[in-house]
């Protein structure tokens, strides 16, 4: 009896373990879009590749600490031989591709008894009578232009991705960086100056559960002036903004409040 409850105690501990488990996955190199290189490299004398890394690893701290708070983070950016087989394996098992932004959540949030039925017949009454994407209509090739703002999402190709990471680091949430954006706001009106143009920081992302459904995903933006040149300052000031966005988000998703639910009854048997 006593080794049955023994064994209880380290399932539920290894649930809860893994219940709270989030993997952290860095973008790729290439996934570096920055409009800013020339101004912060020569003021904190660093390189293209200084940079990059710089808030690489910047990000994944702040978002490690903001994820603290009710998870048990794990960064890929680590240099054990464990976390670079595992980032080796993301890379080579997803891809990326450009989608428009989501607002489902804001729709949910706003929606009244009836929209679903009235929005799905709204639908399919538009598509008869007005493209909304380009392809055949009608035997017509229809062109469409897409003005919706988009994002780069992850897609996974590799069917048995979640069950290997969640084997080696026992997690259970995965979140892709999926592209890190540093661009320009107004950098083209000849009225502002050139060291009063505001920035702006964009964290393409996407979140998976241990299936390899959908959490969320999506953009984290935050501005920042274009006086403000100290790198350690925009990383704490500005990617901890970033990190507690996208931490939200998964926090404030249905799913998770399912998982903490669950793992806080687990603690409480």
């Amino acid at each position: 009896m006593k080794t049955f409850f023994l064994l209880l105690i380290c399932c539920a501990t290894s649930f809860t373990k893994a219940q709270n488990g989030v993997l952290l996955i860095p973008f790729e190199d290439k996934m570096y879009r920055s409009a800013l290189d020339k101004e912060l490299g020569a003021f904190n004398n660093k390189s293209h590749y200084d940079l990059m890394s710089s808030f690489k690893k910047g990000l994944m701290i702040q978002l490690e600490l903001a994820f603290r708070r009710n998870y048990t983070p794990l960064s890929l950016l680590a240099v054990d031989s464990l976390s670079k087989a595992s980032l080796t394996l993301c890379y080579n098992s997803t891809g990326l591709e450009y989608i428009p932004v989501k607002t489902l959540t804001a729709e949910k949030e706003n929606s009244q008894p009836g929209d679903k039925l009235r929005a799905a017949f709204s639908k399919s009454e538009k598509h008869k009578t007005s493209p909304t994407q380009s392809g055949i209509y009608n035997g017509e090739l229809v062109t469409v232009e897409d003005s919706r703002e988009k994002f780069m999402n992850t897609v996974v190709h590799n069917p048995q991705l979640f069950n290997a990471l969640k084997a080696a680091h026992e997690t259970s949430i995965f979140v892709f960086i999926n592209e890190f954006d540093l661009l320009k706001k107004d950098a083209d009106s000849p009225f502002v100056q050139q060291s009063a143009i505001g920035r702006v920081i964009k964290v393409h992302y996407t979140v998976f559960n241990d299936k390899g459904k959908e959490i969320c995903s999506g953009i984290a933006e935050t501005e920042f002036p274009g006086k403000k040149n100290k790198l350690d300052e925009i990383i704490t000031d500005h990617l901890s903004e970033i990190a507690a966005k996208i931490y939200r988000n998964i926090l404030n998703s249905e799913e998770t409040l399912l998982r903490l639910e669950q793992s806080q009854s687990m603690e409480n048997r």
